[in-house]
């Protein structure tokens, strides 16, 4: 049974050692990893997501209950979350609220390509007053 999960430090993209020497995640307690855009984050999941033992690009290694592991018949079960990064929740609800503006947009046009499309079947000419009563 996994116990704990140690991450070892390694180094950061400009080869300095990590201001770490050790942390240790123990089952069952919740962790939050903070940063901003390019720290880091996703590479240190990915390392424990790898049982990482020195050999990715962070040098960091992964024990679990303090002994390095390579066997791949191991497996944790983890309850991932995403969370979004530096605010970027208000951008994505201000995104959704502007699809949403737009399809508005996009429903009025294609009822107007509807209503053009008819007339034009209807024998009616392309003309800019045709355009403009189905606008």
């Amino acid at each position: 049974m996994i116990e704990t999960i140690s991450i070892l430090s390694g180094q950061g993209r400009n080869g300095q050692r990590e201001p770490f020497s050790r942390i240790d995640f123990r089952m069952g307690s919740i962790a939050s990893i903070v940063g901003p855009t390019g720290s880091g984050k996703t590479t240190l999941i990915n390392d424990i997501e790898l049982f990482a033992h020195g050999d990715t690009p962070s040098g960091r290694s992964i024990l679990i209950n303090d002994f390095v592991t390579h066997d791949p018949r191991i497996a944790l079960l983890s309850d991932l979350r995403v969370v979004m990064q530096n605010g970027c929740v208000s951008q994505v609800l201000s995104t959704s609220e502007d699809e949403r503006r737009v399809s508005v947009h996009v429903n009025r046009l294609d009822d107007a390509l509807s209503r053009l499309r008819e007339k034009l079947r209807q024998g009616h000419r392309l003309t800019a007053d045709a355009l403009r009563d189905v606008a």
